[in-house]
């Protein structure tokens, strides 16, 4: 189902069911972070974070294989600003 018991979100359906574009692959050291930051939110961040991406603060009835459209966490190429040579430069921009 998309959702637990207790209301958490199932980070891992959403995950299974996400799709990549732009340049993003599920392997990409971007979308690593995005997930593991995803799986410490708390649930009232879950819905923030689905409604932001979806319109509606609640997983797809039967679970994210249903979203229509899918979930698609599309890459946008940008200049990187003088502090990335500060921090590193993120290999995935």
């Amino acid at each position: 189902s998309g959702e637990e018991s207790g209301g958490a979100l199932d980070v891992a359906d959403m995950r299974r069911y996400a799709k990549y574009s732009g340049g993003y692959r599920p392997d990409s050291s971007t979308i690593n972070m995005f997930w593991s930051v995803v799986e410490e939110m708390t649930p009232a961040e879950c819905g923030q974070l689905l409604r932001f991406v979806t319109s509606c603060s609640r997983a797809p009835l039967g679970g994210f294989r249903y979203l229509q459209p899918p979930l698609v966490i599309h890459k946008v190429d940008c200049e990187a600003s003088a502090l990335v040579l500060l921090g590193g430069k993120d290999v995935d921009r």
